[in-house]
């Protein structure tokens, strides 16, 4: 039955406004429905339904196509990003498509020997590693600061300049460093990386290159160029460049890779020149020769101007070593200790990824995970059961030796030391175990000997390299053939021949998992150099070595750095007296420090050579001398923060049923109870802060009073502190701030969720630009707005206390009292504003509103409100804020983002608040939430303090 549209049902109307009102928000089905709506206004019901079945099908296809669509693009991100590079490469330049794939094989594997990764892909354990810059403010060619943030660097009051030499940016990661040296425009196209022995840097730049070499280098930051990744070990390459310091960079390479032909060097070279290789430079710190060492550090300097400093370059090394031939104009990075997350993260990838390489496709996925998961908690508890494993589990080496020891034995030594021994027993002794193999002439503890006398040897000489090639005239690598016939004519049975080639070469039952080789080269050596540091330490444990070891104390720096992680382990295993007494006999700077690090790493020591040297050390304190100061300072910082940090140690992690911890909204721990420092901060550890900040020029005979620190000032402190902490102990997040009950300089400590930190970096460092984008992207996080970009009135009303207290405080903290949400809801309410629950919607409101869609529409146009009481209070708050100026309102660029910045004028939240149609006036409802959000403040009970320089109401006067 067919129907006039004369005579049209007399709902259909409202139908029809409706229609109107929505269909342009639905895109092309809207298009399908308003035909559909048309035909039935015309009541032509067949069509109407035809087109109303189109309409479904067309939001079917545009749903599941949304839902595909991220698919679509990460499938065609790997096929223009990797394979067609691939392809393109492949046919067009063969020589380059070979050496990729060479170097490709080359570093694919998680490297190493017994504590290597069993086979496991490098890229797929990998954990990326923190880094913190060593002179941010001092080097201007900082390559994570933009122009923006220099500029606004610039415009900051001078007090703050402290502050911003910790923490100065965004914790980075090689990414963010690759992606500063790679860009064309950037000024320096290198950096430096230093980090303690194990501390993962060649498997750093190993993960680099494999990741160029497979075109994957989105995977490291998004927009990265398509370089040729050249490594270098320089070690092997020092010999090239000092017989001939004139060699190019191409010919060194084409050395190294063992292809002198011109075809070779000129490919090379033409990549070079034309700025499309990564040259990655990998230990500076194994050129044991100091002059060779020098020398090597000229010849890079002098290859970086060659290519008029546009080639990207990475160099990395131990601190010390570099420090004796540092690159000039070269920002230095320190690699990060792994965090407690890095270090489950890793341990979880090893044997997610070993569980997967295992099965046979017999076991699911999900399944494989929980395996790993369940494995990784376990190996977690134990770790964290023991303070000094906890401690270990930072380096990346030693958890890697503590997973693999893990596996063979039912309990981890507590020690560095013990892990060490566990280690060598497992591949010694163990595995010949395992074999049943009674025809090796050797037993694991001869074995053990023959290689812990080679250590040594190889130690005296200053050597990483052994051979037993007669022939081989390198002074740098120790022959080793005699001297091993030697050894092992003591250990065989009469009448037996056992030569060092069958002892090195063909041993598969321990001795070669400890060693690496250059088959082509018939050079050796322990797969890491720490082995045969500790190799060495067991060996000098002795007695006739002893002379040997307690010489190292009468020689010069240099030979004291060479020997520094053998005297360390030593310490482990000895009593200490003897060496303590070489140090004072010779109290230079570097012998006191080496003997304060053998205490802490001492197996046992007398009370009363421990006292002695506890007591030159803190004579040091009144010393004009600034290493020795920094030296005895350093020793009283330690001791404050082990006890304010004693949980670290203790290995005691709370829970969510013990007292003082709350749990935000995206389930967080937050451990509430903070620990107040019983002892004021002193002249000297104030001092240690200030030379650490480059000011080694300060006067160590100026007195300075802790007390009368600013709250800049002592602001800065506790960020540098909260930096050291985290070296110390491989736990980010712990915060500190100033007791203020008092007139003195107490600290007190707290913690703060990992969604925080960065938060907290950019307000320590005084960035107050990006804390405030910052947190803006906390807030919708939290609420789970992220991808609409904008809070609901209900989100606010529904904000986590917890969560809102934690912003709060740490605005508060970092910027003097001067920002923070408790101020602007104070400034408010001091300006005669009114906080009310459930009260509707006001002119205010729309006016608030109104102004931030002024912001976001860059305009400024004067309107009329009906409230006029409420328009004045707004515009007494914004003045005194400084969101106006003039009487018309700033627009977001125009925001004063430093610490001059007016009480309560940061953060700014306007862009996050919803744009809400109210009719009447036209105006919107974000004035409304801004109500809403110092509402939620009073109800969350975030009171103002007076001492932390809070608006006062005779402050407020002059506004109203």
């Amino acid at each position: 039955m067919t129907q006039s549209p004369d005579n049209q049902p007399a709902w259909w109307e409202s139908v029809q406004k409706i229609l109107d009102n929505k269909l342009v928000g639905w895109g092309i089905p809207g298009i399908f429905v308003a035909i559909a709506a048309d035909h039935a206004k015309n009541a032509r019901w067949q069509e109407f339904v035809i087109f109303l079945g189109i309409t479904f099908v067309v939001a079917l296809i545009i749903r599941i196509g949304s839902k595909l669509l991220p698919y679509f693009d990460k499938f065609l991100d790997w096929l223009l990003a990797t394979q067609i590079p691939k392809w393109w490469t492949a046919t067009t330049d063969k020589f380059g498509a070979e050496y990729l794939a060479t170097i490709t094989a080359e570093c694919q594997e998680y490297q190493g020997r017994g504590f290597s990764g069993e086979g496991l892909d490098l890229e797929n354990v990998f954990v990326p590693l923190g880094f913190n810059c060593e002179q941010p403010v001092y080097n201007p060619q900082d390559l994570t600061v933009d122009e923006e943030t220099e500029l606004e660097k610039n415009s900051v009051f001078e007090q703050t300049e402290i502050s911003r030499s910790i923490a100065a940016q965004k914790e980075p990661e090689i990414g963010s460093l690759l992606r500063g040296i790679t860009n064309k425009k950037s000024a320096w196209r290198r950096l430096v990386i230093l980090g303690a022995p194990g501390s993962g840097k060649t498997t750093l730049l190993r993960h680099i290159t494999l990741l160029f070499a497979l075109r994957k280098q989105s995977k490291l930051y998004r927009g990265l160029p398509q370089l040729i990744p050249v490594l270098l070990r320089l070690r092997d390459v020092a010999p090239i460049i000092v017989a001939d310091s004139n060699a190019s960079l191409a010919q060194v390479i084409a050395k190294a890779k063992k292809d002198e032909s011109s075809k070779t060097q000129d490919w090379f070279n033409k990549q070079l020149k034309d700025g499309k290789c990564l040259v990655m430079l990998d230990g500076l710190d194994e050129i044991a020769d100091d002059e060779h060492r020098k020398q090597v550090s000229i010849w890079v300097s002098q290859q970086l101007q060659s290519y008029n400093n546009k080639l990207p370059v990475i160099l990395t090394s131990r601190p010390q070593a570099y420090n004796q031939a540092p690159l000039p104009n070269t920002p230095a990075y320190f690699v990060r200790s792994f965090t407690t997350e890095q270090r489950n993260e890793f341990v979880y990838k090893w044997y997610f990824n070993l569980e997967k390489r295992r099965n046979s496709g017999k076991v699911s996925e999900k399944q494989l995970r929980r395996n790993a998961e369940s494995k990784k908690d376990e190996l977690v508890r134990q770790i964290n059961a023991v303070p000094s494993l906890r401690l270990m589990a930072t380096n990346p080496l030693l958890l890697a030796l503590i997973i693999n020891t893990y596996k063979e034995k039912t309990s981890l030594s507590p020690t560095r030391i013990g892990l060490y021994k566990q280690v060598c027993d497992v591949l010694l002794q163990g595995r010949q175990s395992i074999s049943g193999t009674t025809r090796y002439p050797l037993k694991p503890e001869q074995k053990q000997e023959a290689l812990q006398a080679l250590a040594l040897e190889m130690t005296k000489c200053q050597v990483l390299q052994f051979t037993l090639d007669e022939k081989n005239q390198d002074s740098n690598i120790f022959l080793a053939k005699d001297f091993l016939q030697e050894e092992l004519a003591q250990m065989v049975e009469g009448g037996q021949e056992f030569t060092p080639e069958v002892f090195i070469e063909k041993d598969d039952l321990g001795v070669r998992e400890l060693l690496s080789d250059r088959k082509q080269e018939k050079l050796y050596e322990f797969t890491h150099r720490t082995f045969q540091e500790y190799l060495t330490a067991v060996e000098l444990t002795k007695a006739e070595h002893e002379p040997d070891l307690l010489e190292v104390f009468a020689k010069d720096k240099k030979y004291l750095d060479w020997w520094r992680q053998t005297i360390l382990f030593y310490a482990g295993q000895v009593k200490i007296d003897k060496l303590i007494d070489a140090a004072l006999n010779k109290p230079t700077v570097e012998n006191l420090t080496l003997a304060y690090e053998c205490l802490q790493n001492k197996l046992r020591v007398s009370p009363e050579k421990e006292q002695e040297l506890l007591s030159k050390v803190e004579q040091g304190l009144k010393s004009n001398d600034v290493e020795v100061f920094k030296l005895a300072a350093s020793v009283q910082l330690q001791k404050r923060l082990n006890y304010l940090n004693e949980d670290c140690f203790l290995g005691s992690s709370e829970t969510e049923e013990q007292p003082g911890v709350s749990i935000t909204a995206t389930d967080e721990k937050i451990w509430t109870l903070q620990k107040v420092d019983d002892t004021n901060i002193t002249e000297a550890e104030y001092r240690l802060f200030l030379l650490e900040q480059n000011n080694s020029d300060t006067d160590l005979t100026l007195e300075i009073n802790p007390s009368q620190l600013d709250f800049v000032q002592s602001n800065a402190f506790c960020a540098w502190l909260s930096e050291k902490t985290r070296e110390r102990f491989g736990e980010a997040g712990i915060c500190y701030e100033r007791e203020t009950s008092t007139n003195t300089f107490r600290l007190v400590r707290f913690r703060i969720p990992k969604q925080y930190h960065q938060l907290a970096y950019y307000l320590a460092a005084g960035k107050w630009r990006e804390a405030n984008k910052e947190t803006v992207n906390i807030i919708l996080h939290i609420a789970n707005r992220e991808k609409q970009g904008s809070l609901t009135l209900n989100n606010i009303r529904q904000f986590s206390c917890a969560d809102i207290k934690i912003i709060d405080h740490l605005w508060v903290q970092y910027s003097s009292g001067r920002f923070g949400f408790s101020q602007q809801k104070n400034i408010y309410l001091d300006v005669g504003g009114r906080l009310q629950e459930n009260r509707s919607t006001s002119q205010l409101g729309k006016f608030l509103a109104y102004t931030m869609k002024i912001i976001k529409l860059d305009k400024h146009t004067d309107y009329t409100l009906k409230d006029k009481e409420e328009y004045e209070i707004w515009c007494r708050l914004s003045d005194y804020v400084g969101w106006r100026d003039n009487k018309i309102v700033k627009n977001y660029s125009q925001l004063s983002f430093n610490i001059s910045a007016p009480n309560g004028h940061l953060p700014f939240l306007g862009n996050l608040l919803p744009i809400v149609s109210s009719g009447g006036l036209g105006f919107v409802d974000i004035g409304y939430n801004i109500e809403a959000l110092l509402l939620r403040l009073e109800i969350c009970e975030l009171h103002s303090n007076e001492s932390l320089g809070w608006v006062k109401q005779s402050e407020a006067q002059q506004y109203q």
